[in-house]
């Protein structure tokens, strides 16, 4: 099926039937850029059935907030923004949840010894975190432990994503020298 293309000015009405809650606009929308989003979803995610919830979700929020686009703006950007944003969220996540299946696998091991070595070093990085300043300790911990993103972080507490993207950087350093300077990592 030929890709039918909408022409500016009709994307533009669309946009304003948009934001006033028309569904049929939406459904405009979604017809006019849902399988390029996909695509887009899929090269950088590698599974089919995560792109497809990504694209949802990205829909979803694009309905939720329709009354912030901004006319002079061009939907596409804004909708490729928000799956952008969604895709590191989700890779981020998928990280995350690698790196304590790995951790719970240390701690898990039977060996006493394994086991205590594991424990130290999960002391000394608790260590480390509580030596950060405490807005950094804060910013690190919804980060890491509540997997908060950026602009939630940002939103809770009322900094702006440089400044958590900052705190997070230098937190990172800062447990890593941490941790150099007490013998667990060599650089």
């Amino acid at each position: 099926m030929p890709i039918k293309i909408i022409p500016i000015k009709d994307i533009k009405n669309c946009i304003a039937k948009l934001k006033k809650g028309d569904e049929r606009a939406f459904q405009i929308i979604y017809n006019e850029y849902g399988s390029q989003l996909l695509g887009f979803t899929r090269r950088h995610v590698k599974s089919t059935e995560l792109a497809e919830e990504i694209v949802h979700d990205v829909f979803v929020k694009l309905w939720e907030h329709r009354e912030y686009i901004k006319d002079e703006s061009t939907v596409k950007a804004y909708i490729f923004t928000i799956c952008k944003n969604h895709i590191l969220n989700t890779l981020r996540k998928v990280s995350l949840d690698f790196s304590r299946n790995v951790d719970n696998n240390i701690i898990e091991e039977t060996n006493p010894e394994k086991q205590m070595m594991a424990k130290e070093l999960h002391d000394l990085i608790a260590n480390a975190v509580s030596a950060l300043p405490k807005q950094r300790q804060i910013v690190f911990q919804l980060s890491r432990n509540e997997e908060k993103s950026y602009e939630e972080i940002s939103l809770a507490l009322g900094i702006g994503k440089g400044t958590v993207q900052d705190h997070l950087v230098k937190a990172k350093r800062s447990i890593k020298e941490y941790l150099i300077a007490n013998g667990e990592l060599t650089v």
